[in-house]
């Protein structure tokens, strides 16, 4: 594993944008819109982080185009505002409990975020929060529904530790830190794709404000787990793709066994946002078999 080109984290504690000149309705509307953009023309996926031919670590969440990681979506999101001439910065954030895997970094999201007089206002694309979350600067808690993991988090200011804090149930479960993050790609993306054992495939509807497909490569179980929204059984689950059917197979073989998968079918493979079905099974044939550049 190259992790000797792992960052740790560079936080400008003193740089925060200037405070965006429209009122929280005009800002919320906007904001709807963009995120929905986003969302509906992107899809959350590591993998082609692990098919660069040549990894310039520095820029890679400005190489992929059409996916990629949660840092990938925070620059679209930047982009996008500054377009409006909103002034915005990525932070980074600790990750939800359910998210955290073995010798993750302690930092392992980053979001967008801008502020107005009275709100920090954050954006959450790779959350597939459909809306702006409007964050109190007096303190008063905010609460947002986030039904991609059928829950409801609230968001509450700490000025004394510059933090917003996240709770579930009444406790909490991660934080963002006020800061601008310098080197998102190098301390975040890179080794997240790198430690990752569930690298992830999600394409969402943000019309509808639901799941349509999720792909997982499960390299902790030897396995692929499959969801599509159009599934009628197991609630949309497919049965899991085990790579024990491999064993005693030749490779073109095993190709064919998994390019049967359901999860794996060329609708499937277009719903999670490839027009060539083909590439994404070659993509997840390399992943299983290990030929990958890491």
């Amino acid at each position: 594993m190259a992790l000797d080109a792992v960052e740790e984290p560079v936080l400008d504690t003193t740089f925060m944008p200037k405070q965006a000149d429209h009122s929280k309705t005009e800002l919320n509307t906007l904001c709807k819109d963009i995120l929905r953009g986003v969302i509906s023309n992107h899809t959350y996926s590591l993998i082609p982080y692990y098919f660069m031919p040549s990894v310039n670590i520095a820029k890679q969440d400005d190489i992929v185009r059409s996916s990629g990681s949660c840092v990938f979506f925070a620059n679209l999101i930047v982009d996008k505002l500054k377009a409006h001439n909103i002034s915005s910065t990525r932070i980074p954030s600790t990750l939800p409990p359910m998210l955290i895997q073995p010798d993750y970094p302690y930092y392992g999201h980053v979001s967008t975020m801008f502020q107005t007089s009275a709100y920090f206002v954050l954006l959450e694309p790779a959350y597939f929060i459909l809306k702006p979350i409007f964050v109190n600067m007096n303190g008063e808690p905010t609460n947002i529904s986030v039904n991609c993991f059928d829950t409801v988090w609230m968001f509450q200011y700490d000025k004394q530790r510059n933090k917003i804090h996240v709770s579930e149930k009444g406790k909490r479960i991660f934080f963002y830190k006020l800061s601008t993050i310098l080197n998102p790609s190098q301390s975040i993306s890179y080794p997240i794709t790198i430690l990752n054992q569930r690298i992830p495939i999600v394409r969402y509807d943000a019309i509808r404000n639901r799941k349509i497909a999720h792909l997982s490569v499960r390299l902790d179980m030897h396995m692929l787990e499959g969801y599509s929204i159009h599934y009628e059984q197991n609630g949309g689950w497919f049965p899991p793709f085990k790579w024990t059917q491999f064993l005693g197979k030749s490779m073109q073989e095993q190709y064919a066994i998994l390019s049967n998968w359901n999860g794996l079918s060329t609708k499937q493979c277009k719903d999670l946002g490839y027009t060539n079905p083909d590439e994404l099974r070659k993509c997840i044939f390399a992943i299983i078999k290990g030929i990958r550049p890491f």
